[in-house]
């Protein structure tokens, strides 16, 4: 197997939990999170009273009432491609491309208005990956909140607005996908779609210019990697050298239209040529650069093998001509 594969096979599993920390709380506010717009509306309604809530535990609530608050937890298992990395999780097994996404119930001890934080304990069980457990203390910034609600003693409660909105949604609801950000959720919909399939492939076909050659996308609705047999017979008796130069006149040839970045490296004795292909695609209102990667391994001067698949999106901003 070559030394330098198409995805590094180490799994870097982090925590990454936005302005959440239980250390020296930052004076920097946070950005506010661009929630899909129906999630935006439900947390809009629920935190409007939060305010006054927040007000009447300054001043004291009666005994035996509590505030608590719903807080949006991040957590993600990073896979790593090099230079850049993408965010995965594994659900039944597979690793799907998203984030994964709790709440966490905090009873809150105290206000920071200034600072736009809470602190507070967990009162809820949450998975491992979290790094947090029931009972923890935990400092949190405003903009993480999603509910609130004012407990009393004899049962009663007020607020929870966003829970009875998620009640609404089911039991099954995918919390990783509803209270994704609207770049995240239009990536993952970029990547599920007919149109991102479709193109996918187009670039390197352009760079072959043969109408016999076929790429196989499989039954999987990601096709972000794979080997490419027909590529590999098509060049396999070919000088290493000869291919490399053909493929850079073929890609300049193709310029502007098409965006091709080729490149060369040895490691241990296998010698790899890269193929990036950039493209641009927009979905939902948002621009994102599209990068596939075609790589053919030499060994001993040999093609051994041909891989191509998707490497990584990721959002743009477009620039106004003039």
């Amino acid at each position: 197997m070559p030394a330098c594969s198409f995805i590094c096979r180490c799994v870097l599993f982090a925590v990454v939990a936005t302005a959440i920390h239980a250390a020296e709380p930052s004076t920097d506010n946070p950005p506010p999170i661009r929630y899909q717009k129906e999630v935006a509306a439900a947390v809009a309604e629920a935190m409007a009273g939060f305010p006054a809530a927040m007000e009447r535990f300054e001043k004291g609530l009666p005994k035996g009432s509590e505030l608590h608050v719903s807080v949006r937890m991040l957590d993600a298992l990073v896979r790593l491609t090099s230079p850049e990395y993408q965010v995965y999780r594994v659900r039944n097994g597979e690793i799907e491309d998203s984030e994964w996404i709790e709440l966490a119930d905090v009873r809150v001890t105290k206000v920071d208005p200034v600072k736009r934080e809470i602190t507070g304990k967990i009162t809820n069980k949450l998975p491992p990956y979290t790094g947090y457990e029931r009972g923890d203390k935990i400092t949190v910034a405003l903009v993480n909140l999603v509910d609130w609600k004012i407990t009393r003693l004899q049962g009663s409660e007020e607020g929870g607005m966003f829970a009875k909105f998620l009640a609404a949604k089911g039991p099954d609801t995918d919390l990783g996908r509803l209270l994704a950000e609207e770049e995240v959720a239009a990536r993952r919909e970029l990547l599920a779609s007919p149109e991102f399939h479709r193109a996918i492939g187009r670039s390197f076909l352009q760079l072959f210019d043969d109408p016999a050659l076929k790429i196989d996308y499989g039954t999987s609705r990601d096709p972000f990697v794979g080997d490419w047999p027909e590529l590999a017979k098509k060049y396999g008796g070919l000088p290493a050298a000869d291919v490399l130069a053909g493929l850079r006149a073929r890609a300049e040839a193709l310029k502007p239209g098409l965006r091709l970045e080729i490149s060369d490296s040895l490691a241990n004795g296998t010698i790899v040529y890269d193929v990036a292909a950039v493209v641009v695609m927009k979905k939902n209102g948002f621009v994102f650069e599209v990068r596939q990667l075609l790589q053919f391994y030499y060994e001993d001067k040999i093609l051994k093998r041909v891989r191509w698949g998707l490497k990584t999106t990721r959002p743009i901003k477009l620039r106004k001509a003039g």
